[in-house]
């Protein structure tokens, strides 16, 4: 038998088999925090929360003791969390004891396949810059391309930490 995955987003973006998705309703009542209450019922393994928006969401999912709860938190780096957490009303004690682990993630430029050109990096160079890999690097280097869908520097992919 899998796991039992839960998730309350808004809107529901993706379908994913397998999981139960629940989408946030306004109008009827259904916001983070109660739908974090709902969830409750079906003792799910996994809880993902699409966004930790309030204090009610926040205080609810510190409450999810013995379940794995993912969820963003907008801030500006992983150890703002905390900040972020306390500034929205979570007690800090409630957060130390709840909090395992925070990820950071950072977007990152990408470059299409018609907006780059290769350029190697020679290992003595890497060494003298501080990455003594041993064998030369090809990397890519941005470079002007009219038949590219978008401009080089505007794509961007996740990287986390």
């Amino acid at each position: 038998m899998g796991r039992n995955i839960i998730t309350i987003e808004d809107p529901v973006e993706y379908q994913i088999s397998g999981v139960t998705q629940l989408q946030v309703q306004q109008r009827s009542g259904l916001t983070f925090a109660t739908g974090l209450r709902s969830m409750l019922r079906a003792d799910p393994d996994v809880i993902m929360v699409a966004e930790i928006r309030d204090a009610d969401t926040a205080r609810m999912s510190r409450l999810l003791t013995g379940h794995l709860v993912l969820s963003p938190l907008h801030t500006n780096d992983a150890a703002s969390a905390i900040t972020r957490l306390t500034e929205m009303g979570v007690e800090p004690f409630l957060t130390a004891s709840a909090l395992d682990r925070v990820v950071a993630q950072r977007l990152a430029r990408t470059l299409c396949v018609h907006c780059k050109a290769p350029h190697v990096l020679s290992a003595d160079y890497l060494e003298k810059v501080g990455y003594p890999v041993g064998v030369d690097l090809e990397v890519y280097e941005p470079k002007d391309a009219p038949a590219a869908p978008t401009p080089a520097t505007r794509a961007a992919s996740a990287s986390t930490r």
